[in-house]
């Protein structure tokens, strides 16, 4: 558990790093979006059956705007199961978000969103998995921030040495954006 952890936390800092320094050069606009969301999500491996978590995806996230109004997203998702599929899944995505339609920018709007990452799981056996999403989303302003609030689809691709099945996820995060 240590070593996944600590696995997936260089891996998070050497994706983050040169979207970091690339960011210095872009002072003039608020150029980093901060946020926090709680979420609800089904899941669904291939010939088995589905089982809903609510509260957990927790997603701790850090958009980076760019030039042309889209967002490089690095995410860390944690997520905690209990019963019978006890265990943990610790999450590093990246995504791109676009917006879409008039009046919507890096601030409100309604945006799309794609990507894909890595799942390190730990269910009694530890591995990692590969995985891809995409959703759509919006944020609506909420005083110097927004509330922002996804629907999403993810597909995690199977892993026979941890006999991991395809599986297919299915839901929605509310959080609050912040930016610098």
């Amino acid at each position: 558990m240590r070593r996944t952890l600590s696995f997936a936390l260089a891996v998070a800092a050497l994706m983050l790093a040169p979207a970091l320094a690339a960011a210095q050069h872009n002072m003039g606009a608020p150029a980093h979006e901060i946020g926090v969301d709680l979420g609800l999500a089904y899941w669904h491996p291939s010939g088995g059956s589905g089982y809903v978590t609510l509260g957990s995806p927790i997603d701790a996230r850090l958009g980076f705007v760019m030039h042309s109004g889209w967002t490089l997203e690095p995410r860390v998702i944690l997520q905690i199961q209990s019963g019978p599929a006890a265990g943990h899944n610790i999450d590093l995505d990246v995504n791109a978000l676009f917006p879409v339609g008039t009046g919507s920018n890096y601030r409100k709007g309604m945006y799309l969103t794609a990507g894909g990452g890595l799942d390190f799981i730990g269910d009694g056996t530890s591995g990692t998995l590969l995985q891809i999403n995409g959703g759509i989303g919006t944020r609506v302003p909420y005083e110097s921030g927004a509330i922002r609030m996804e629907a999403y689809v993810k597909y995690h691709f199977q892993d026979t040495g941890l006999l991991f099945p395809n599986t297919f996820e299915l839901g929605g995060r509310v959080g609050l954006s912040l930016w610098h």
